[in-house]
């Protein structure tokens, strides 16, 4: 008999797939949050025949950006595959006039965010529309919202549509868009100062004071579990401002477990959340590059105690959790913590110990 809770994180570079098994007993439900690119619903589809998974319970599809929604519009239309409910938010329900979107974006120019508001809008009619067609439910995931065991802890729908009013405005596109620019050129100067003043010694950067993500990441759906009094939470690409309404709401404090969102990035957590939810264990999904995971993130964490694995480290793979009974796997090997395998194959101990017992990287 089972008492416990999976979670797998797939290895899809810069994009986020991860499935969540309840087990009560020998039942279990299954929800599948998000599904990586298009081209990776080949890999998710594989993933989940090798667990011989036919039925998926609950899609949840954070939001709308290609790399956590592009995949669900082929896993969705294939028929060998069931699916109890779909979860997705729908922007066009939340403005006056989705051409007033488009005109907006059309104001903007052919700037990357107005590019990526206009995908938004095209997957999020795909994704509806599939499941419409297949006769698989739909609902909004706000605040308050079940999918089984799993509790959606953000975006209210209040805090969604003022979100989603952004979309109509042309000078705000634009200025994230600039912001986004401006970022990315820091980076690339602390890159090119680490590589040829200090060998690297300011790769670590730092932490952003004010760090500022795009309306879309902010939309992204937080959600919440606990087994045992231990808590997990899955933050999608959620920046600081809907983390800290997480914070404030829900007891997130010592976290047991959490997903560090948006791939690691520098631009969705501060000091102040990585202290407050100091989980015992972090899981992020990256390509593995100077951005993502961003050291100084992960540093701040590590500096805390928390053991951070990545899909890209120290080879591509799947990573495994669980709290609780579950059924055993086979073909798991011991994950190793990021940047600790040279120290591990220094010192000569095993990967595997009594305090990694329940983390497993696939080989």
């Amino acid at each position: 008999m089972y008492n416990g809770i999976e979670i797998d994180m797939l290895s899809l570079g810069n994009a986020d797939c991860i499935l969540v098994s309840f087990w009560s007993g020998f039942s279990v439900r299954r929800v599948l949050i998000d599904a990586g690119n298009k081209g990776d619903a080949p890999i998710v589809r594989a993933f989940l025949r090798g667990l011989k998974v036919e039925t998926i319970d609950d899609v949840l599809n954070t939001h709308l950006h290609d790399d956590h929604s592009g995949g669900l519009i082929d896993l969705l239309s294939d028929n060998t595959l069931k699916f109890g409910k779909l979860w997705c938010h729908v922007p066009h329900w939340h403005v006056e006039s989705v051409d007033k979107v488009y005109a907006a974006v059309k104001a903007a120019g052919a700037v990357d965010e107005a590019m990526n508001i206009r995908k938004s809008l095209e997957t999020a009619a795909s994704i509806f529309n599939i499941a419409k067609g297949r006769g698989i439910p739909h609902e909004e995931p706000f605040k308050g919202k079940r999918l089984g065991n799993l509790e959606v802890c953000s975006p209210t729908e209040e805090f969604y549509n003022g979100l989603v009013a952004e979309f109509t405005d042309a000078e705000k596109i634009k200025a994230e868009d600039a912001a986004q620019k401006r970022y990315d050129l820091q980076n690339v100067l602390e890159e090119t100062m680490a590589k040829s003043i200090l060998a690297g010694s300011l790769a670590d950067s730092s932490l952003l004071d004010d760090p500022q993500t795009t309306p879309e990441n902010e939309s992204s759906a937080v959600t919440g579990t606990t087994h045992d009094g231990k808590v997990i939470l899955f933050t999608a690409d959620a920046g600081t401002c809907a983390l800290t309404n997480v914070a404030k709401s829900y007891k997130v404090a010592g976290l047991h477990w959490m997903q560090i969102p948006h791939h690691g990035s520098r631009r969705n957590l501060n000091e102040t959340l990585i202290e407050t939810f100091a989980p015992a264990v972090a899981f992020v999904s990256a390509v593995g590059n100077d951005k993502h995971p961003r050291r100084a993130i992960v540093n701040a964490f590590k500096k805390l105690g928390t053991l951070v694995y990545s899909t890209h480290y120290p080879n591509p793979g799947p990573l495994k959790f669980y709290v609780g009974t579950v059924p055993a796997r086979p073909g798991y090997d011991a994950a190793t913590p990021l940047w600790d395998e040279k120290k591990l194959e220094k010192k000569g101990e095993p990967v595997w110990s009594s305090e990694l017992a329940s983390i497993l990287g696939g080989r």
